[in-house]
């Protein structure tokens, strides 16, 4: 999945990011809650064409790195070995 990503995709994604943040920040408050969180999270305030240019920068190899890097794409087998107890009879 994370090697499957295309083009279309990442710039679809990028379009609804804009949206999303550019509709968000239609009030006070919700200015105040992204001001905090950029301070808290990078230190400084990013202006909108900042932000609009980390966005628009973002590419498809881009995605794919973050996600090989943060995602595990395969999957999962676990196993487990229960050993008879008594006790077992009574939580059962």
């Amino acid at each position: 999945m994370s090697l499957s990503v295309t083009e279309a995709e990442v710039e679809r994604a990028k379009a609804q990011l804009r949206a999303s943040l550019l509709l968000s920040l239609d009030s006070t408050t919700p200015v105040a809650e992204d001001i905090g969180r950029q301070l808290v999270t990078t230190g400084r305030r990013m202006s909108p064409e900042e932000i609009e240019k980390v966005v628009g920068g973002v590419t498809v190899a881009d995605v794919r790195r973050v996600a090989n890097e943060k995602l595990w794409d395969q999957d999962l087998a676990i196993s487990a070995r229960i050993i008879y107890s008594p006790f077992l009879l009574l939580i059962m």
